[in-house]
């Protein structure tokens, strides 16, 4: 069982000449609405599926297709850890955890199918998933509770690629 924090991190993100943004400032009003991002989150699967409830473009990875034990991190389940629990809370949250990824192992280990196995597995289960949308929304949407957990990092890429963006809503 291996236990991480969210993540984001910066696929692409659309870049324009000072000429051309201010010519699309000039005609639309808005420079940063034609300027788009890609982001990976690894996110809990409880924060994916309010992603994917939103109206933005996403991708995620299909956990049908998702062997836990086979991936990168050997056997063993990835889980995200919450912020905001006391020490006993984290022990007896890390505890089903250890139990969730256990049983998990054993379903697949027994010949379960990965629908079956997965059934065990909590919503801090990490999940990909990828978004892309405009720098208005990501702006206002860095607010949003799902995104708290990783809005640092997202500030940080917006920060680093695109400076001259203006972070407030």
């Amino acid at each position: 069982m291996l236990i991480v924090k969210p993540s984001a991190k910066l696929l692409w993100i659309t870049q324009t000449t000072p000429t051309k943004a201010a010519k699309i400032q000039a005609v639309t009003g808005d420079a940063m609405r034609h300027m788009f991002i890609s982001l990976q989150l690894d996110i809990d699967r409880d924060a994916a599926h309010e992603i994917a409830q939103g109206e933005m473009i996403y991708s995620e990875e299909a956990r049908s297709q998702c062997n836990y034990v086979a991936g990168e991190h050997g056997l063993e389940c990835v889980f995200i850890e919450p912020e905001g629990m006391t020490k006993e809370q984290h022990r007896a949250w890390y505890m089903s955890c250890q139990v969730a990824n256990d049983h998990y192992i054993a379903l697949i280990d027994l010949g379960a199918d990965q629908r079956i196995a997965q059934s065990v597995l909590p919503g801090s289960v990490k999940t990909a998933i990828v978004i892309t949308l405009d720098i208005p929304l990501l702006k206002c949407l860095l607010l949003t509770a799902v995104f708290k957990p990783v809005a640092k990092q997202i500030r940080e890429i917006l920060l680093k690629h695109a400076p001259k963006i203006n972070l407030k809503c």
